[in-house]
């Protein structure tokens, strides 16, 4: 079947014609106080917790055939022309992106997208994109930390809570809770381990150092902190496994669904070139099964062939209901992810059915997630993800996928989910037709028990995200970043000594 370009594309080929060798430089990123910020695949990390402006550059010659009117940016998947200054410059032609402008249309804590759609005079369209990571100051990686965003006059902007004491998971009977808070509104709450701390009337800051018995039993220690403008942010503190309640020694306490594809039957028409995701479920399996001791009817396995997408609807269905509320899921998924250029809210994950164009043999982002709440009763969920991008579509001006950032999306605090990504492909992956991947690599090790760092013979989902997210940084010399977003709610228990 033809390709239908409009859709089902990975993110950053031109539109209509596909991507061309050679071609020259489309767009440049610039970013106030950082240099050469638009190396390709790479997410921007900003050292910073705050920026008032971004400028995106639309270079000569594609510049001169591109009227104001056809630029298109888009900040977190929302239109940003309202936000947005276009100007004449010695490159081309620029956008500056005014992010102080509109409290809806800003960037947030952790992760966010930023693209750009042009059309030429001849109809011709091009695209990129980036996916940018705000820093939140005094953010520890043992912590799990959530946002939300007021609706009214001054929402936008969540407080920032820095905690000096624990400096990890809260252990012993009691523990010493420290720290302070500041906004750029007026605080109108303050709790900690859920009691109530007085804030000085007008005030946008404030200090705690709080004791707290721990109960047995109790899982985490959480900090929450509001502005009158109804901009919210809360911080889970994990309680360390000897204060827990851990598992028995049975193994039935675990299930794993593993998706890996290395063959599609119609890829020439999906922008994936094939990867060694097939051998390397496997390798996960025999991890799990080794280390983890789990029975092969708590474990389904779906490889090529196997990977329709009627038969990964129905794993998730049948397979996945076999957790119990208590009871651990790990689901991974290796494979191609799409996003719909017709309707860029849309992204996919390839089936070794999907066909290009028609984006409901492909499993939606959205459909994933329903058939998680749906059929997946546990309240312990670890969702990893390693989405290939091709390297017939990679090269200069091109981009990354935003399947990534869609992905973590899926991680849910209130269902006990964690989300892992892996580090979006760049275009030195495919130098030697070959991609070394650092994220399969550390997860193998991370589940066969090298992420247990305080030796207790469990692996949480806090140690696992910080020893992917160290390793993998180490392995690639700095040049990948795992994505990850930790529920904080419950304690996962991966491994089990035996």
């Amino acid at each position: 079947m033809r390709l239908l370009a409009a859709a089902l594309l990975i993110a950053g080929i031109a539109l209509k014609g596909g991507a061309q060798t050679g071609a020259p430089p489309r767009f440049a990123l610039e970013i106030p106080g950082l240099e050469d910020v638009s190396a390709l695949g790479e997410i921007v990390e900003l050292p910073v917790a705050r920026l008032d402006s971004i400028t995106i550059h639309i270079l000569e010659p594609l510049a001169s055939r591109v009227s104001y009117a056809r630029i298109f940016p888009r900040l977190n998947s929302q239109g940003a022309s309202v936000i947005s200054q276009f100007r004449t410059s010695a490159r081309g032609k620029s956008v500056v992106l005014n992010l102080n402008m509109r409290d809806d249309i800003t960037l947030e804590p952790g992760v966010n997208t930023l693209e750009i759609l042009v059309q030429d005079v001849n109809g011709r369209q091009y695209y990129r994109n980036w996916i940018l990571r705000l820093r939140e100051q005094a953010r520890n990686d043992w912590f799990a930390y959530e946002f939300t965003r007021g609706k009214g006059p001054g929402g936008g902007v969540p407080p920032e809570i820095e905690i000096m004491e624990p400096a990890g998971p809260a252990k012993g009977d009691r523990v010493q809770v420290r720290g302070n808070v500041t906004a750029q509104n007026t605080l109108a709450f303050l709790s900690v381990g859920g009691q109530s701390i007085p804030v000085q009337n007008s005030s946008a800051s404030a200090e705690f150092n709080v004791t707290l018995r721990l109960q047995a039993g109790q899982r985490n220690v959480v900090v929450e902190a509001a502005d009158i403008a109804g901009n919210r942010t809360k911080v889970v503190i994990p309680v360390a496994e000897s204060n827990a309640v851990r598992p028995g020694p049975s193994t039935g306490d675990r299930v794993a669904i593993l998706i890996g594809l290395s063959r599609l039957l119609h890829a020439g028409s999906l922008p994936c070139a094939p990867g060694a995701h097939a051998a390397e479920v496997s390798s996960v399996a025999e991890v799990l099964k080794s280390s983890l001791k789990l029975s092969p009817e708590r474990l389904a396995v779906l490889t090529d062939e196997a990977a329709t997408l009627a038969r990964i609807r129905n794993v998730i269905r049948n397979f996945g209901s076999q957790a119990r509320p208590d009871d651990l899921l790990f689901f991974y998924y290796g494979g191609c992810g799409m996003q719909d250029r017709t309707d860029p809210n849309r992204y996919y994950l390839a089936a070794y059915d999907t066909q290009g164009g028609l984006p409901e043999t492909a499993l939606e982002a959205t459909e994933l997630e329903q058939l998680l709440n749906d059929y997946v009763p546990s309240r312990k969920v670890v969702l990893a993800f390693d989405v290939a991008g091709s390297h017939r579509v990679l090269g200069e001006g091109i981009g990354m996928n935003l399947i990534a950032a869609r992905l973590l999306r899926l991680a849910s605090a209130e269902r006990g989910r964690t989300v892992l990504v892996s580090p979006p492909p760049i275009a030195a992956d495919f130098a030697s037709g070959a991609r070394e991947n650092f994220f399969v690599k550390a997860l193998a090790g991370a589940l066969s028990g090298k992420a247990d760092y305080n030796s207790d013979s469990l692996v949480t989902t806090t140690e696992l995200a910080n020893y992917l997210s160290t390793q993998v940084r180490h392995d690639s010399g700095g040049t990948r970043l795992v994505m990850t977003r930790k529920s904080g709610e419950h304690p996962m228990f991966l491994l089990q000594a035996q």
